[in-house]
Formats: structure tokens, sequence, C-alpha cells
């Protein structure tokens, strides 16, 4: 999908949900002056009969398990001293879901291009 944001920017976003093989995320920013790519977890790789070979993760879990635990033991923490927790809020939840559903609306309609219409921010979420 092709989506660009309000000041112009164009994201180019390739999925594949189903790939048949294991739970494979590959992720590349390209910009203005360089790239950053999130590197592959380390494993071993095996050299046999002529194959050079490297499992694949068959779930999210192996890979971010780490990072999810890490992740809630400071929301733990922060909430437990009575600070407003980091991260990701309700509202960007909201926006992320609203974000999906056009898009579903984009691949059912053959690709049509959509603007979508993101609501004021109420003054609750700030």
């Amino acid at each position: 999908m092709m989506l660009r944001t309000k000041k112009g920017i164009c994201i180019d976003v390739e999925i594949s949900q189903s790939s048949g093989y294991g739970y494979d995320i590959q992720c590349e920013v390209v910009g203005d002056l360089g790239t950053a790519k999130l590197p592959d977890p380390p494993r071993v790789i095996t050299k046999t009969d002529c194959t050079k070979a490297s499992g694949i993760m068959p779930g999210w879990e192996t890979r971010f398990i780490e990072a999810y635990n890490i992740e809630m033991q400071d929301w733990v923490d922060t909430v437990l001293a009575g600070e407003t927790p980091h991260g990701a809020s309700a509202w960007d939840g909201y926006m992320a879901c609203l974000t999906a559903y056009v898009l579903g609306q984009c691949r059912e309609e053959g690709g049509t291009a959509k603007e979508i219409a993101l609501p004021e921010k109420p003054e609750f979420y700030e």
C-alpha cells in the first residue's frame, strides 16, 4: 500500500501475512540521507549438502517476548509510580483501527485511493 502523510511524506508498505514458511519480519526505512533496517535475529547457520540454511521463527513470541516483557514492566512501574504511562495511547489505537478499516476498503475496491478522515483529538486524550 502507498500512504501519503499530511506533510506529503510517501510511505510504501509491503506485507505478506501468510508467507507459509514462518514468522519473518523485514523492515527498512529509506530516507533522503540514508536507510535504517531492522536486523534479523541472531541464529545458527548450517552448511550441509551444498546448502546454507538458518531457521525462521514460528511466531512473534520467540522474536519479541523480551521486548514485550520490558514494555509491560515499564507500564506497570509507571502506573504504580502514579505517572502517565509511556508509549501508545487508546487514541493511537483508535487511529490505527480507523486507518486499517480504510485500507481494508481500498483493498476491497481494487486499490482505489482514499483519504483517511481523522477526527479531531478530544481534549480527554491529552
